[in-house]
């Protein structure tokens, strides 16, 4: 079995467990496991990545040899409050993600609304602190450079850096390491 067969079986087993008793903690542990492995098996298999830096609040696009080939500003600022369940709202934490895009463009933006923009990257986060543009009470949410306000815990590009960042992502394989540190 190769790394990429050992990973897409992986995969289906994570798909597998219901996404209520990971949200609520019963099957946390399997889910963590599983996607702890699938990191370890990918990092192996797949060695372009993403690197988002809070302190600088910049996401760096990374060759193989760790390189970084160009970066962006990516904000984390979010809203404080709760979220829906009682939980208190916070960024997206430190650790390793495996990305992956949705094409972006104006099909997307017009699915997802204002608050998304128009590309659409997923961490895999439980809590779906995910990376957009977009931003509800902008003047103009789907402009390239749309400017900034805070989320509800996701971290935030301009529209048209994050639509680059998507195309390189799907160009890529559609499924990347992105490291979260301080």
């Amino acid at each position: 079995m190769t790394i990429k067969e050992a990973v897409k079986e992986l995969q289906s087993m994570r798909n597998c467990l219901n996404p209520l008793f990971v949200k609520w903690g019963h099957d946390g542990i399997k889910d963590e496991a599983l996607r702890v492995a699938i990191l370890l098996l990918e990092k192996e298999c797949n060695k372009m990545q993403l690197q988002y830096m809070r302190s600088k609040q910049r996401l760096y696009l990374m060759d193989n040899n760790g390189n970084v080939i160009t970066d962006y500003e990516c904000r984390s600022d979010f809203v404080d409050g709760y979220n829906s369940v009682g939980q208190p709202r916070e960024t997206l934490p430190n650790g390793d993600y495996f990305v992956n895009a949705d094409y972006p463009g104006d099909d997307l933006a017009a699915e997802q609304g204002a608050a998304y923009g128009t590309f659409y990257i997923h961490t895999g986060d439980y809590r779906y602190r995910d990376i957009h543009g977009g931003g509800s009470g902008l003047h103009d949410p789907f402009a390239p450079y749309q400017g900034w306000v805070p989320t509800y815990g996701c971290l935030r590009m301009q529209n048209a850096d994050g639509e680059e960042v998507s195309r390189w992502i799907i160009d890529n394989g559609n499924n990347m390491l992105l490291e979260v540190v301080d």
